[in-house]
């Protein structure tokens, strides 16, 4: 849909350029006119290529036939795309209907995921391996075990949000109650169940995108199997204790 706007400024229609409005100004400016793009396919390319690449990661809890079915689709898909009879088009629907914003939110406060139908067309990123590791615990049951993908993504495929970002956006959807979110939060898990301590300001503890994350083969970095939950606390204690430390140094 972007090809498709006329003149450079259509590059803003991307989720990953719109939310980043500011820098896509900046950039733009910076450049001398000769090397402007003339287009929002040229725009959308030279911005990205500015922002660069990531490597971040995301875990999840799978069995034999989860991971193989990553593997087969060579994508990791959001959970909406999970249940039967949803595609890639129903996704594409749901964002076009709310809108990336609430989207985003939905996500942020999942309880109210019904609010956009109940499927969740997003998927979320995190810099920092324990952060996604600690929170994929939660669903290992049942014979699954949390598997940590690392990636290498353009930055530009994910929203240019923090979460404390989302949360302040809120208000429109939800209302007043969860718009004044702290800096710190504590968030319990199965891995960490005294919680772990997660800066809403820092875009790495996630990153917000939408869909799904598409070549998985060429992006892949590394992947990893925790063998058991046990481990899985073992190697993300120092972190827990880091942000604990940070927390208390920097309470607000």
């Amino acid at each position: 849909s972007t090809a498709s706007c006329k003149g450079p400024a259509g590059a803003l229609a991307w989720p990953g350029v719109g939310t980043r409005w500011r820098r896509f100004v900046a950039w733009w400016s910076s450049l001398a006119e000769v090397e402007r793009p003339t287009d929002a396919r040229g725009a959308l390319q030279g911005f990205a290529d500015a922002l660069g690449r990531v490597r971040t990661f995301r875990a999840l809890a799978l069995d034999k036939d989860g991971l193989e079915l990553i593997a087969q689709k060579d994508e990791i898909f959001p959970s909406g795309r999970l249940r039967p009879g949803i595609n890639a088009s129903t996704l594409q629907d749901i964002i076009n209907t709310h809108g990336v914003t609430k989207v985003a939110v939905m996500r942020l406060f999942i309880s109210h995921i019904d609010k956009i139908g109940g499927i969740d067309p997003s998927i979320s990123l995190h810099d920092d391996w324990q952060t996604t590791s600690i929170i994929a615990s939660g669903y290992a049951r049942g014979g699954k075990r949390v598997h940590l993908f690392e990636v290498s993504v353009p930055a530009v495929e994910s929203l240019g949000l923090t979460l404390q970002e989302v949360a302040h956006r809120s208000g429109p959807y939800l209302g007043p109650r969860y718009a004044d979110h702290d800096r710190w939060f504590l968030f319990p898990s199965p891995a960490v169940p005294e919680g772990t301590w997660f800066d809403a300001t820092l875009q790495r503890t996630e990153r917000y995108g939408l869909y799904s994350i598409p070549f998985l083969q060429q992006r892949l970095q590394q992947l990893f199997r925790f063998a058991s939950k046990e481990e899985l606390r073992s190697a993300v204690l120092p972190f827990v204790e880091h942000v604990a430390n940070c927390q208390k140094r920097e309470p607000h």
